[in-house]
């Protein structure tokens, strides 16, 4: 009998034990996709980008005059929120409450100093293009890049009141602000870079090292699709179009299902594969291309802004012909937009629109600049 319960007690603490669940990803696996990870992230900490930011949009209490001081001595930089760095703030709204504050003072000074006024556009479009920049949130980018068509719609009619030297200097700052649209690769490793780094409890794959491994593979995928549809030297034309031909993806795998399938032997590695392209992330990778239209409209307003400089430096429209010349046909055709703006005169006004892939929706989108009298 006591011989009969010490195999019992053995069996129960060695042979007898249930192996452990099969998994989709090893220890070792999991602790090289961390590695890889954490070198991404020491060397978005490194590049100390524009603390100023913070004080910008974390201020709860900054006056407009401060925040306008702020601003004037904001440096070009890179956003203070980069994965791994700082985290943003949890409401999106609140990173546009300093642009409110400083709309409102540029409209307060459109009618006794518009020069002022539109060096305090520029100022602000310069502090939330740099808010944008980098290894940011998947939301942050097109939110900061908003900014452009909300900021640019108050100044268009601010532009009419400079005069042509006044009109000539605001161009001048408009011009660095365009050349250094930041790429939308930056957006994507930003995106790769917010998956990764996310808290995984097994909610949907049982294990919580599956789950973490399944978003790193699928992180690495991104990656290795992004380099070939929106490489770091991409324009938005480029990259809107090469994300927006992305296959459609099949129903979503039941994890349930998958684990069955683990336990019966199927082949790691080819489940692997198959529920990579089955995740509601992966789906919602597809929406990466509208953010990069929607980016690209925004673009395509800050050079519409700069063509209104221009006309009104030169006192008049231009001519149908003159329209596919320097200086307008530079202007129109931004780098960062790999593509050019519509533009199109009628009577004593200039229609611009941005190109086709840049319409947010299917309305079209037109902005108009009246022709100088006199």
């Amino acid at each position: 009998m006591k011989r009969a319960r010490l195999v019992a007690w053995a069996c129960a603490m060695v042979a007898c034990q249930p192996k452990p669940a099969p998994r989709l990803f090893s220890d070792d696996e999991l602790a090289a996709y961390q590695k890889d990870l954490a070198m991404r992230l020491a060397a978005n900490a490194k590049q100390h980008c524009s603390p100023d930011l913070v004080a910008a949009i974390e201020g709860a209490t900054l006056e407009t005059k401060a925040l306008e001081t702020l601003v004037a001595a904001h440096p070009p930089g890179c956003s203070p929120y980069q994965i791994g760095v700082r985290a943003p703030p949890e409401n999106p709204q609140r990173t546009l409450r300093a642009m409110e504050l400083l709309e409102h003072r540029i409209i307060e000074l459109a009618s006794t100093d518009p020069m002022h006024a539109v060096t305090l556009g520029a100022r602000t479009l310069q502090l939330y293009q740099d808010l944008g920049r980098g290894h940011v949130p998947r939301w942050l980018a097109p939110s900061a890049s908003e900014v452009r068509s909300i900021v640019g719609a108050t100044l268009d009619p601010i532009v009419a009141k400079l005069t042509p030297d006044q009109a000539a200097a605001f161009g001048e700052m408009l011009d660095p602000l365009i050349a250094s649209v930041p790429p939308y690769a930056e957006a994507l490793e930003g995106a790769r870079e917010e998956l990764e780094s996310r808290p995984y409890r097994g909610d949907h794959f049982g294990d919580p090292r599956d789950e973490a491994g399944v978003m790193f593979a699928l992180g690495a995928a991104w990656a290795i699709a992004d380099a070939a549809e929106c490489p770091p030297t991409a324009p938005l034309a480029i990259c809107a179009t090469q994300l927006a031909r992305r296959a459609p993806v099949s129903p979503r795998l039941d994890s349930k299902q998958l684990a069955l399938r683990l336990r019966r032997g199927e082949d790691r590695g080819a489940l692997r594969s198959e529920l990579l392209t089955q995740l509601p992330e992966h789906r919602a990778r597809l929406l990466v291309a509208d953010s990069a239209r929607s980016i690209g409209t925004d673009v395509a307003r800050l050079a519409a802004l700069r063509i209104h400089t221009e006309i009104v430096r030169q006192g008049r429209c231009p001519t149908e012909l003159e329209l596919d010349a320097p200086p307008y046909s530079i202007l129109r055709s931004p780098a960062a937009l790999g593509d050019s703006l519509h533009l199109q005169r009628v009577e004593d006004r200039l229609d611009l629109s941005p190109p086709e892939w840049a319409e947010r929706s299917t309305r079209s989108t037109r902005w108009s600049i009246r022709c100088p009298h006199g």
